[in-house]
């Protein structure tokens, strides 16, 4: 599987849930730092039209809202399935 790409501050809580789930998910990434006033950028608004952070690009897509990220990602890089009450509490958790 290729490697994940998430542009983000690192410290934004919205950053930390996109990492957070790539790790319980044990998928391989790398964080591309986003340094603050560089949001409206040409370069990142080519890549978050509303200039915001995280942006994640992987196999050539971008996804750039993090809540439909953590929530759709059970399929992308699943190691193991989670019983459901735990499937529960995780969609709580990014809520």
């Amino acid at each position: 599987m290729s490697e994940f790409t998430v542009y983000s501050i690192p410290g934004s809580p919205f950053g930390r849930a996109v990492l957070a789930t790539l790790e319980e998910k044990a998928a391989t990434y790398r964080l591309m730092p986003v340094a603050p006033g560089t949001f409206r950028s040409p370069e990142h608004l080519a890549r978050h039209p509303f200039g915001r952070v995280p942006v994640l690009e992987h196999s050539g897509f971008s996804l750039y809202e993090s809540q439909a990220f953590c929530a759709t990602s059970t399929g992308c890089c699943r190691r193991r399935p989670s019983p459901p009450a735990i499937a529960r509490l995780q969609r709580e958790w990014i809520r």
